[in-house]
């Protein structure tokens, strides 16, 4: 029984110290500065405003790199810098657009009225915020197809996930999604 009590205080007594190393360590760490900041990004409540257009928003973030070269692909990015038009933009993340088949996504990579496609599958005329997207519900598409957008499974466009909504920048609002829109020639994707 000795022992037995024995055990216990000790491990107590280590899940006492434990914390007081892992703070000791912790204050010995010290952050790393961002490595640059590339524009303005004030955020709300329900919103994030970006200090910029939706061309410099996908030019910036990491999470865009594929499809900023395919912006450069379809020569959209003179479109998407103007601010005499207004946009909302459906945003696949690297991963999503990766994930095409290889022999499809070489295709679409180097040709400029494919890629022009489906970038306009992703966008929509006009500014749409998340409320807005639930009270209109489905979409035509720049590429004129329709874009399904379903509020009872959570949130998704075109069965795929929205992972971050309502960026609002100078011509338009992007809400990123885990999956490419399928366009006439992108068929299950």
């Amino acid at each position: 029984m000795k022992t037995k009590l024995f055990l216990i205080s000790a491990c107590l007594g280590l899940f006492a110290v434990a914390p007081l190393a892992v703070a000791q360590q912790n204050k010995e760490v010290k952050p790393k500065p961002a490595a640059h900041v590339v524009q303005k990004i004030t955020v709300t409540a329900s919103h994030v405003y970006f200090d910029g257009t939706i061309k410099d928003l996908i030019m910036s973030d990491d999470r865009f790199l594929v499809l900023a070269r395919g912006l450069k692909v379809g020569k959209l990015e003179s479109m998407l810098d103007s601010d005499e038009m207004k946009f909302t933009l459906f945003a696949p993340t690297n991963d999503a657009l990766t994930d095409l088949p290889q022999e499809r996504f070489v295709e679409v990579f180097n040709s400029q009225e494919e890629m022009r496609d489906l970038i306009f599958s992703h966008m929509v005329r006009g500014n749409y915020d998340l409320i807005a997207i639930m009270d209109h519900g489905d979409f035509k598409s720049m590429s004129g197809e329709e874009i399904d957008i379903d509020i009872l499974n959570g949130l998704e466009i075109e069965e795929h996930n929205l992972k971050f909504a309502n960026i609002v920048t100078k011509n338009g609002v992007v809400h990123i999604i885990d999956g490419v829109i399928p366009t006439n020639d992108i068929v299950d994707i």
